[in-house]
């Protein structure tokens, strides 16, 4: 891989990160003006895209490996004959939070593709 294509391959990732285009531009050595003319090009905005499916789907799955251990804790707890009642609610309410805090992870990567299909582009403000 090319310095130019592992930059042009970094700048995409940090994109799919929220990361702002004058952070990425000191961070890769380019000028700001660099990253808009990239973003011009329907093969970068294809790898931010690429990136931040990758970086959501990562994100995702290891959200949802630590929650099945916290479920299988709370749920031992809400179990046990030695846990007071408040434990026991604290724990349901708990489990139900993050089972919304997962709808809505996948709901903001659903909205995220409408968007970009919408606009038909990466956000150039980001």
């Amino acid at each position: 891989m090319t310095n130019s294509n592992l930059k042009w391959a970094l700048a995409a990732y940090f994109m799919a990160q929220g990361i702002a285009k004058t952070q990425i531009a000191r961070k890769l050595g380019v000028a700001r003006q660099t990253i808009n003319n990239w973003l011009k090009k329907e093969e970068f905005q294809t790898l931010i895209r690429k990136a931040r499916d990758d970086y959501l789907g990562n994100f995702y799955d290891s959200s949802i490996a630590d929650m099945v251990l916290a479920k299988k804790v709370l749920v031992e707890i809400m179990q046990s004959e030695n846990s007071s009642d408040a434990d026991k609610i604290r724990c349901a309410r708990t489990l139900l939070s993050h089972g919304t805090w997962v709808a809505d992870m996948r709901d903001i990567g659903e909205r995220i593709k409408v968007l970009e299909d919408r606009s038909g582009q990466i956000n150039g403000n980001m």
